[in-house]
């Protein structure tokens, strides 16, 4: 609320710094006040997980269903985003039917993860969903992509290690603030 206010009382300025002890704290303050909350143009110094987008989160619960179709609270997640329609994960099943369709789903996508790449994959979702988000979560999808491009470029490993590698990477969110 202070910076908030401080940005209202002296919109002239062009400058109001906000420091914080945590990265969970800047990620609060940034969801606060950007265009999802206030619309009061802000960014973070020194980056922090991408994870702090929820549609970055969504889209790494995919991968988790992905590469393990059993994980019910990943599954859950996509399942209630504006995701899971466009992958065909929707929650209208019984539970049985739900872990073979779960399953299958998750074989299809392998197989184009194979083919296309992940990156390009993750982008056809992103495009997707792109209407369901705001500027910085679209920021923060579009990072993701980048990622998926390093992580393709290298040889073949698990969908688990690129997830492991966004969870714990810090990532600059430059925007004009």
């Amino acid at each position: 609320d202070l910076g908030a206010d401080l940005y209202l009382r002296h919109r002239g300025a062009k400058r109001i710094g906000v420091l914080c002890r945590t990265n969970a704290a800047v990620s609060r303050v940034l969801y606060e006040l950007g265009p999802t909350r206030r619309r009061i143009p802000a960014t973070g110094r020194g980056g922090g997980p991408l994870t702090d987008a929820p549609a970055v989160n969504v889209i790494l619960d995919l991968l988790r269903t992905v590469e393990h179709p059993d994980h019910t609270v990943a599954a859950f997640n996509v399942e209630t985003s504006p995701l899971g329609p466009i992958v065909g994960l929707e929650e209208k099943e019984t539970p049985p039917q739900t872990i073979g369709n779960r399953r299958a789903i998750a074989g299809r996508l392998r197989r184009r993860i194979a083919d296309d790449g992940l990156a390009r994959t993750i982008q056809g979702w992103v495009r997707e969903i792109a209407s369901a988000t705001d500027e910085r979560q679209y920021r923060r999808c579009m990072q993701l992509i980048h990622l998926a491009q390093l992580f393709d470029a290298r040889t073949y490993s698990r969908i688990d290690e690129f997830i492991n590698m966004v969870e714990s990477r810090a990532v600059a969110d430059p925007a004009e603030a």
